[in-house]
């Protein structure tokens, strides 16, 4: 209530800039605080360049809205419109933005659904009429967050009160957070430990979910964690897709933040690259293709994709590497953790470099503008990754790689496997220095390499994944994927090469082979002219996917035991046809008896033919 009680003063000290004054709270005006009111506003006119208030009340405008028309940088925002229900008589109050005319658009009631109409007389908004209603735009852009940033100072608040007791250790398997209950122990990173628990409800109702809650030591640094985790449920809570791991749910329970996420089970990218490197192994070129495509079409839509309003909301993931990949046991091929994310509906520190090393763009590490295409170099290199067993950029230390990534300067994959052509024109293009050479969308590099996959014959499905999965992992139960921390480093030290910090914070580099994290058993060169030149199919011809060249392996695992190394193919069981060798006398005994066989028939129908 503004009134008698009402003082100006602590509203003028220290006011500059704009100001902009949100009276949502405001349930009444009293003609006994008129006097203060004119004060205040008079006085910040005076002192500020532009005064905007939000959300004035019928109350406000019987009451006080002769102060509207003050000074010339006074303007309204909005209005709060009372709305009464056709049906069941609730009164409910909606801010309108203040234009003249009034403009009351259609209101569903909240309670029971049903029509809506404005409770406000015309009599109560002729002020409107005779005042400002144009906020200057960084006023308005204030206005347009209002709710987030008190939302985001109260957690704020809430985290520093709670102090030390805002993230108590999980000492047992019931614990409580919220609506969730804790079930295990996941995994646990630099900035949060993430957990398995279930949303339990009414009537026995329980849903398995990933909960994933800011670790207690970040809260020292209380601002920039918040922000970033906030941001994380922001982004990706705005992001419907099925390659994409949903966010269900976000919120603060005595100062502890959580975000509830769609609980997959599988095994993250790294950790099946890493039980393939074990096994002496790399992974075929169809279920290469379809992991980095599926993520593909993961990237299209987190940057193409729109809001509710119509807003493109071109997040741009920043840390897409083996680590934030994950494959479930049923085939899904899933993309997660926007911890670092940056998109059109959240505000960043331009000062920071976020990623892994290995598979950082050339922009990226310069401190440049990204946009989607920094990802899509990232992701050219999960592809070279798979399909070689090899990292394209390695070196002894961070800065030898930094300077091959910024050259393009990779063996071309080709001298390393096998590979169509068509696949290795997409990866030289991924992997361009250039973002203008890159493909442009993540659309066109999943459309690309399914038509490879079907020209040269090794499409893949989900179900090949998961048999994959359960060949590699078929003794050890399968959990879900852990949570790495992409490396975080502010603009100045990344000013000269010596400056950049190793790639991992526990693992000192001292050679090569410690910087080429998912590096594998050297594998001899092999020519690729196995696969030879084949044109497109046109609309005309007859479609390739059946057509498989001689160079193709067989759908069918296989070891190559030539000396000094053995490479495993592990491959899915699929319905072609299996070539079995035949004894020579085994084959010389069924010619022998097929050719009986027709003697005797044709000799009964000579005997049985009538003359």
């Amino acid at each position: 209530t503004i009134g008698s009680m009402f003082r100006a003063r602590p509203f003028l000290v220290g006011a500059e800039g704009e100001v902009v004054i949100d009276l949502a709270e405001v349930d009444r005006f009293d003609s006994s605080g008129q006097k203060e009111w004119r004060r205040l506003l008079k006085s910040l006119a005076g002192q500020v360049p532009a005064v905007t208030l939000v959300d004035v009340n019928e109350s406000f405008l019987s009451a006080a809205g002769d102060t509207l028309t003050l000074a010339r940088n006074v303007a309204v925002a909005s209005v709060l419109v009372p709305y009464g229900c056709i049906e069941c008589g609730r009164i409910s109050h909606e801010s309108v933005w203040a234009t003249w005319p009034m403009q009351f658009g259609a209101h569903v009631c909240t309670t029971c659904g049903g029509s809506t109409g404005n409770k406000l007389s015309a009599e109560a908004l002729l002020p409107i009429q005779k005042a400002s209603t144009t906020a200057p735009p960084a006023s308005a852009k204030v206005i347009a967050q209002r709710d987030e940033i008190l939302s985001r100072a109260m957690i704020d608040a809430s985290v520093a009160q709670a102090g030390e007791s805002a993230t108590p250790a999980v000492a047992a398997d019931d614990t409580i957070l919220g609506k969730y209950k804790i079930v295990r122990r996941l995994s646990s990173g630099g900035m949060a430990e993430v957990f398995l628990a279930k949303q339990v409800g009414i009537g026995g109702f329980e849903k398995p979910v990933a909960l994933k809650r800011i670790q207690r030591k970040l809260l020292e640094t209380r601002q920039q964690a918040i922000e970033l985790f906030l941001n994380e449920a922001k982004i990706a809570g705005r992001l419907t897709h099925p390659n994409i791991v949903q966010v269900l749910d976000v919120g603060e329970v005595q100062g502890a933040l959580y975000l509830a996420m769609e609980y997959v089970h599988g095994r993250d990218l790294r950790k099946v690259i890493k039980k393939l490197q074990q096994n002496r192994a790399i992974m075929r070129l169809g279920e290469a293709c379809y992991i980095v495509r599926e993520v593909a079409q993961a990237l299209h839509h987190a940057y193409w994709s729109t809001d509710m309003t119509g807003q493109r909301l071109s997040v741009v993931h920043r840390d897409v590497s083996p680590h934030n990949i994950i494959l479930s046991y049923d085939g899904a091929v899933k993309l997660l953790d926007f911890g670092v994310a940056m998109s059109a509906v959240t505000e960043h520190a331009e000062t920071m470099i976020v990623g892994k090393w290995l598979y950082m763009s050339p922009e990226t590490t310069m401190n440049q503008q990204i946009d989607h295409r920094s990802d899509l170099f990232s992701l050219g290199v999960i592809l070279y990754l798979l399909c070689s067993g090899h990292m394209p950029f390695t070196g002894r230390e961070p800065r030898e790689i930094v300077k091959k990534i910024r050259a393009g300067q990779y063996k071309p994959l080709q001298e390393l496997v096998a590979v169509p052509d068509r696949l290795v024109q997409l990866v030289a293009r991924l992997l361009s220095p250039n973002p203008d050479d890159r493909p442009q969308r993540g659309q066109e590099v999943a459309a690309e390499l399914g038509d490879i996959a079907r020209q040269y014959g090794f499409e893949s499905s989900g179900s090949n994944i998961a048999y994959i999965l359960k060949q590699l992992f078929a003794n050890e139960g399968g959990t879900t994927a852990e949570t790495q921390v992409p490396t975080v480093i502010s603009a100045q030290e990344v000013k000269t090469s010596a400056s950049i910090p190793p790639l991992s914070p526990t693992q000192p580099i001292t050679a090569p082979t410690a910087v080429s994290l998912e590096s594998s058993v050297p594998i001899a060169p092999r020519s690729s002219r196995e696969f030879p030149a084949v044109a497109p199919p046109s609309g005309n011809s007859a479609p390739l996917a059946r057509q498989t060249p001689p160079s193709i392996p067989s759908p069918i695992s296989r070891q190559i035991t030539s000396p000094p190394v053995t490479r495993q193919y592990v491959l899915p069981p699929v319905s072609a046809p299996i070539s079995m060798p035949i004894r020579s006398g085994s084959f010389l005994r069924v010619v022998i008896t097929v050719m009986v066989g027709i003697l005797l028939a044709v000799g009964m129908y000579l005997l049985v033919r009538p003359s």
